[in-house]
């Protein structure tokens, strides 16, 4: 591939291969997703927590808090698990996480963004992959 800029129209972030390694961890909801108020709630009430339903989730934490759901400095690959958003939640219903890409070195998603590839759990469990988003 013709090693592209990112003032290019035909701009795309990796310009050669990358290798992968895996790592067996646990991703954790965070204030990202459009559901976060529903983990929150459902977690608090499994835990017999007390739990607002008129508060944003979000309020009821501190503005130094969010550094328990995120570490900013990280670069955020995965396969499966919960995903991450830079901006919004584009999840159409019933979507799992296939694959995430964070930003890190030589790859820069737009204004140092995340790729996100999702899949239907049935379209998954039949290996059909014409429809991921």
């Amino acid at each position: 591939m013709a090693e592209a800029r990112k003032d290019d129209d035909e701009y795309f972030p990796l310009d050669k291969e990358y290798a992968i390694s895996f790592e067996k961890a646990v991703s954790f909801v965070t204030p990202c997703l459009d559901d976060f108020d529903e983990y929150i709630r459902k977690e608090a009430k499994d835990l017999a927590l007390p739990v607002y339903e008129e508060e944003n989730s979000c309020d009821m934490f501190g503005e130094n808090d969010f550094e328990t759901f995120c570490d900013d400095n990280a670069p955020f690959h995965q396969i499966g698990g919960l995903p991450f958003f830079t901006q919004s939640d584009v999840r159409r219903e019933g979507d799992v996480l296939l694959f995430q890409m964070d930003s890190e070195g030589e790859i820069g998603w737009g204004d140092m963004g995340i790729a996100n590839f999702f899949i239907s759990l049935s379209d998954l469990k039949a290996h059909d992959f014409t429809n991921v988003l």
